[in-house]
């Protein structure tokens, strides 16, 4: 009988040793849990952070946009007004057209010849004519 106590005695020491291990493990376990626990919370606080960070990033670059936007708009109006007012412009011929016009009405750089020259040189040709 002796033999049976000291089975049971390692029985239960084997018992006790692979509880303790068990435990031991488990505890790892919940250790490693618990880090990855913390540092999902770290990661989902940084996520939450960086979206509140790009989507303030995006309602900046959207507004900049709309600036960019309104001012696009605003300098193709003025650039159609300017169209407007260059088409009224005269041209290059035009200009010269006209320097030549008043080149030739110009009385100082023109000849012009007064009635009276007109009407004799009128008589003087019907005169030679009626001459010859």
């Amino acid at each position: 009988m002796s033999d049976k106590p000291s089975k049971l005695h390692k029985i239960l020491k084997e018992l006790v040793d692979r509880t303790n291990s068990d435990s031991k493990r488990l505890r790892i376990l919940e250790q490693r849990n618990d880090t990855l626990d913390s540092r999902m919370n770290s990661l989902e606080q940084f996520m939450s952070e960086q979206i509140r960070h790009v989507e303030k990033s995006m309602l900046q670059h959207e507004k900049m946009m709309n600036n960019w936007d309104m001012r696009v708009t605003r300098v193709e109006g003025a650039l159609r007004e300017v169209m407007k007012h260059v088409k009224k412009l005269a041209t290059t011929t035009k200009i010269q057209e006209l320097e030549q016009l008043v080149d030739i009405y110009n009385p100082i750089s023109s000849n012009f010849t007064t009635k009276e020259e007109v009407q004799s040189m009128i008589e003087k040709k019907i005169q030679e004519s009626g001459k010859a």
